[in-house]
């Protein structure tokens, strides 16, 4: 019996260990090809602490099964930086990186719970947390997606400034920031120095949207990309498949799959038609680039591949911890919010607190002059 569970773990495990090496396809398999790699690369983090479990479970048999999972892992190293850091307290602390440099921001607000996804009565007053938050952590640049316009433009563009802690100079408010909205919400980005350009790529069919900004800092000028890409655009009751697959008869269960399947291919497809539209205006540009915003994937996956190219992440080269701005199923963090950066610059410091104040947490980096 005990000879019996050993093959059937073991067995289990190997299936673990392919799956997690099929995942590293993800980001080299356009989704027009096929979609399915994505997917992988989705739940690459689960997979990821599968095996890791794998090669403690063999380790504590003292079999050497290990190797199985820990090769595994060791041939995708490059992807576990992207996913989990060394603990804070085991860095060494850069006491510059506190005042010094550029502060750049991403927050996606989700239209700070207007429809009370967090909030159900409505008592809450979120939009002043979240300004509150923002205003706190002073930013310089501050990227903003699915903010939702409360008042009228004129009074929202200036909110917008006083949320970042910008003072408001009605002789600059049009250098100071630049904004896209769809229905009432969109993309913000404001900048605590002079604005000399922006412009808007539009995705064709989607109310998903990136701007970019040409600020200028003393004598260099760099661009700022605010990205907001395609989700897979699940409803609420589809996103808790969890709960609801055990309902129903099997040709119900087999519907429900299909449909799951279908979005998810969907948003595959159209995500990486945007990110390819990104990369290529990024790889254009005349000016180091900063690119954030929250690109509705994870990084094992195609979008982040083309987006990071070229460029460095500032939670690999400043992050500590485990890699989450996003919850799924509310017990599961994965990333999808990122600040990438050109050479020019250096992250020294990087921050993504847990606040509760919409599906998406903040990110804050503190950049220094690259090296």
């Amino acid at each position: 019996m005990k000879r019996f569970i050993t093959i059937l773990l073991l067995l289990v495990n190997v299936v673990a260990a392919a799956v997690l090496l099929f995942s590293y396809l993800s980001c080299y398999i356009p989704p027009s090809w096929h979609w399915i790699p994505g997917f992988m690369g989705l739940v690459y983090p689960l997979i990821l602490i599968v095996n890791v479990l794998f090669v403690l479970f063999w380790m504590l048999m003292r079999r050497w099964y290990l190797l199985l999972s820990l090769g595994c892992i060791l041939i995708g190293w490059g992807y576990v930086q992207r996913q989990v850091r060394m603990p804070a307290s085991l860095q060494r602390h850069n006491p510059a990186a506190d005042s010094a440099g550029l502060t750049v921001m991403t927050y996606n607000v989700r239209a700070f719970d207007l429809y009370g996804y967090l909030d159900t009565t409505h008592t809450r007053d979120i939009r002043g947390e979240v300004y509150r938050f923002v205003h706190g952590q002073q930013p310089d640049v501050l990227c903003v997606q699915e903010y939702h316009f409360a008042d009228k433009r004129p009074k929202a563009l200036r909110s917008v400034l006083d949320m970042a802690g910008i003072p408001y100079d009605s002789t600059r408010s049009l250098q100071s920031q630049v904004y896209g909205l769809v229905n009432g919400s969109g993309v913000v980005t404001v900048s605590r120095y002079p604005i000399v350009n922006r412009g808007i790529l539009e995705f064709p069919g989607s109310g998903n949207m990136t701007i970019y900004t040409d600020i200028v800092r003393g004598a260099d000028t760099f661009r700022v990309y605010n990205c907001h890409l395609h989700s897979f655009g699940l409803r609420k009751a589809e996103t808790d498949l969890l709960d609801t697959i055990s309902l129903g008869g099997v040709e119900e269960k087999t519907d429900f799959l299909i449909r799951i399947g279908h979005r998810m291919r969907e948003g595959f497809l159209r995500r990486a038609a945007q990110v390819e539209q990104v990369a290529d205006h990024v790889g254009q540009s005349p000016y180091p680039v900063v690119v954030c915003g929250d690109f509705n994937d994870v990084p094992a996956s195609y979008t982040y591949r083309k987006l990071s190219h070229g460029l460095k992440d500032a939670f690999v080269t400043a992050g500590s911890g485990w890699g989450g701005t996003y919850t799924l199923r509310r017990f599961f963090p994965v990333r999808i919010d990122y600040i990438l950066y050109s050479d020019q610059f250096r992250a020294v410091k990087y921050h993504s607190p847990d606040l509760d104040l919409s599906d998406h947490e903040p990110v804050v980096v503190k950049l220094g002059a690259g090296q």
